[in-house]
């Protein structure tokens, strides 16, 4: 079944900066109607004029439910849910401290799962195709030192974008899947997060965010489970697996 867009609408998390601005970007150039959630109300500013931006935390199931309800009562054909909303707190896993945590597993893992809660029954009841697209990281398949909670969410995101794909086909609804796992993007979620170095660092080596929603929406048309901006990280994860196959030591 041929994935429309045109005329429809799109639900784009995190859309004030970085990779969630370029996808809600994209996707209104091509027609869409775009819902632009972020907590981040002044980087919502400025955007297209079929892009609708709303202040919403996705870490809030009821605010989520609010806003998906609100969709939902206007009749809209939602054809694209980009789960996209992220933070990045990085340190030692015992020295960030619990908010920290705390915050990183709302955002990046909850809010996932409070939007596919909210929004996925109204793609199951819909009967053009749909698809949606769960932002992950490299950081999911490849742990570092001093990223564990970053890290630790999007393996956690890995999990729930495998399952939910499991799950869909299960119900043999026309609901594609993709899990993005971009690299080095340059957007200013390590500024925010880990100060000037990283930030710097993205700067010069990663890849623009208009890129990655190019990148992303090819995927999208050829219905891809994975979106992989950078190929370099498979060589580390394929010796992460031969040493748990081994069960070897990290």
């Amino acid at each position: 079944m041929k994935l429309d867009l045109e005329g429809r609408s799109a639900v784009v998390s995190g859309a004030g900066r970085g990779i969630g601005r370029a996808l809600a970007l994209h996707a209104a150039r091509l027609g869409m109607r775009v819902h632009a959630w972020d907590v981040d109300v002044d980087g919502l500013m400025g955007l297209d004029s079929a892009i609708m931006p709303r202040r919403i935390d996705v870490s809030d199931a009821d605010e989520v439910g609010r806003a998906a309800a609100g969709i939902q009562a206007g009749g809209e054909d939602v054809a694209l849910l980009f789960c996209n909303a992220g933070i990045l707190r990085p340190g030692r896993s015992w020295e960030i401290g619990a908010e920290a945590w705390r915050e990183t597993l709302a955002v990046n893992v909850l809010g996932a799962a409070n939007m596919i809660g909210a929004l996925v029954p109204t793609l199951c009841r819909q009967a053009r195709r749909s698809h949606i697209v769960i932002t992950g990281s490299q950081a999911g398949f490849v742990a570092r030192a001093g990223n564990a909670a970053y890290s630790g969410s999007k393996h956690a995101l890995w999990a729930l974008a495998e399952a939910l794909k499991l799950e869909l086909d299960e119900v043999a609804v026309p609901i594609g899947v993709s899990l993005l796992a971009p690299g080095p993007v340059r957007t200013t979620l390590a500024e925010a997060a880990a100060g000037a170095p990283m930030h710097q660092l993205l700067q010069e080596i990663g890849m623009p965010a208009h890129q990655v929603a190019e990148e992303t929406f090819a995927a999208i048309r050829e219905n891809r489970f994975w979106v992989f901006t950078h190929q370099d990280f498979k060589t580390d994860l394929q010796a992460r697996v031969t040493r748990l196959i081994a069960e070897e030591a990290p």
